[in-house]
């Protein structure tokens, strides 16, 4: 098996490769004068099992490299190609709310698919729905698992986890019943999508929350107006500190400022996307070993083979 990182997710690769014991395979990204992309492989991939793995956020560069990299490995007769997107990019368009909108989580799968991919491999994807027309195996991580050593430091009788909105409940249930606390549900409105919200308690009183450790669970942090709108109403009923789970950090339009006026003391996310995240209120938790323990069992699952990590300790 051989490992190739698109130019998304070099250091994340890197950490999955080290894991099997291995270096990353050799693979160059030029470009032509206008900017078109030009990958290539620079070892043979022939009778290979491969793994690529490249996260797909905008610019829409990053999924062009990726499906150009399987166009690639295919054409050179790799013999079973798996895919690891740590974040998919495109994916956030899972419904029509009004005439004249795309489904662009649908064409993504679409274009998945035409691709003969052996496995795919993602990070909590934000509209997993969709998945499941793609003719290969899926398999969907959980970031719980690199949280957990810090939540474990903050677990106490004064921990309560909070949904910023429908979405996040099921993520936050799970927190919650893995600790035996309460669990928050907020109601978010906002007019338009990434614009500021407006938040109000949606279950329990607010009594509920005073002097609580609030932990808010959601799946990305975009431009901070979701989650700095839930600290800001948990610190005002009373909470004594609010902390934050985002898995993806996508940290756009001013995301950085607002956490910092913010009354969050830490929020924690994960590489899923190689941002330099230079924000004092920021904690980065690896998925490395995730992934790389995902792979593991993908590749123990073949008849006839036996198991490449080294370390199982996480089994």
């Amino acid at each position: 098996m051989k490992i190739f990182a698109g130019s998304a997710s070099v250091a994340l690769a890197k950490m999955v490769a080290e894991a099997f014991h291995q270096p990353l395979g050799r693979y160059t990204l030029g470009r032509f004068a206008d900017g078109e992309l030009c990958p290539k492989f620079q070892e043979s991939l022939y009778g290979q099992d491969i793994v690529l793995i490249q996260a797909t956020p905008p610019p829409a560069d990053n999924l062009i490299e990726l499906l150009l990299m399987l166009e690639a490995a295919q054409r050179a007769q790799a013999a079973q190609i798996t895919v690891i997107m740590p974040y998919m990019g495109y994916s956030r368009q899972d419904h029509v709310q009004s005439s004249g909108e795309p489904l662009s989580a649908q064409l993504l799968v679409r274009l998945l698919a035409t691709m003969e991919l052996h496995a795919l491999i993602l990070c909590e994807v934000h509209a997993d729905q969709v998945l499941g027309k793609l003719p290969c195996l899926v398999n969907i991580i959980g970031a719980t698992q690199a949280f957990m050593p810090y939540m474990k430091r903050l677990a106490s009788d004064d921990l309560v986890f909070v949904a910023p909105d429908q979405g996040a409940i099921s993520r936050a249930r799970q927190f919650a019943h893995r600790f035996g606390t309460e669990l928050v549900i907020l109601d978010k409105q906002r007019q338009h999508a990434n614009g500021p919200t407006t938040m109000t308690l949606k279950n329990g009183h607010s009594s509920h929350l005073n002097g609580k450790r609030a932990v808010i669970v959601d799946d990305i942090l975009d431009t901070g107006h979701t989650i700095c709108g839930a600290a800001q109403l948990l610190s005002s009923l009373g909470a004594s500190a609010v902390y934050g789970l985002c898995t993806h950090a996508v940290c756009s339009d001013g995301a950085y400022e607002r956490l910092e006026r913010s009354p969050i003391t830490t929020v924690f996310v994960t590489d899923t996307l190689s941002k330099h995240l230079s924000n004092t209120k920021v904690k980065v938790c690896s998925v490395a070993p995730l992934l790389a323990e995902a792979l593991q069992r993908l590749c123990c699952s073949r008849p006839g083979s036996t198991p490449i990590v080294a370390d199982d300790s996480r089994s």
